[in-house]
């Protein structure tokens, strides 16, 4: 497959997840802490297609089911990445995975995706908060010797993600 049909089957996910929220709703869950209340059933909805569409592209693309047969925290990170949610009053950053890309679990996988919110936010591109993501993270630089098609996805990934999403363009502008 291409580099660029994988970008563009990627950006289909993130469009298709339909992860944008209004303003005030983001201000709602933060007031409820941790979400709750009338957002729950949505939010639960979005995750369980977003992850039914993750495992689908995974399955369909060749690039991406040799990544997930080869490291299984594959569609975890993939998950988190592309569903790009800012924990509103967390620190999302307050922790370091230096572990190497064979011994990487899902759950460090899942906290190195989860903090490139953050890290989008401080970028004026998405090529720049590419390139800091995978600077700061070990398992990720092994990856993107890897595969040539990784930091494509991801720059694709984040350049959808500051184009759509409210809070990345407000703390740009």
């Amino acid at each position: 497959m291409k580099n660029a049909d994988l970008v563009m089957n990627t950006a289909k996910l993130i469009i298709a997840a339909g992860y944008k929220m209004k303003e005030q709703a983001r201000q709602e869950m933060a007031e409820e802490d941790l979400g709750g209340g009338m957002f729950d059933e949505a939010v639960k909805r979005n995750k369980d297609l977003l992850t039914e569409m993750i495992l689908e592209e995974i399955r369909t693309t060749n690039v991406l089911r040799s990544a997930q047969a080869k490291y299984r925290f594959f569609d975890e990170f993939l998950f988190h990445i592309v569903r790009n949610k800012m924990k509103i009053g967390a620190s999302q950053t307050s922790f370091t995975v230096k572990t190497p890309l064979v011994a990487l679990t899902a759950n460090e996988a899942g906290r190195i995706a989860r903090s490139f919110p953050a890290i989008l936010m401080a970028n004026a591109t998405g090529e720049a908060a590419v390139d800091e993501l995978i600077v700061t993270y070990p398992a990720l630089r092994e990856l993107d010797r890897e595969y040539a098609w990784f930091r494509s996805m991801l720059v694709a990934i984040a350049t959808e993600h500051m184009s759509k999403v409210a809070y990345g363009v407000k703390a740009r502008a």
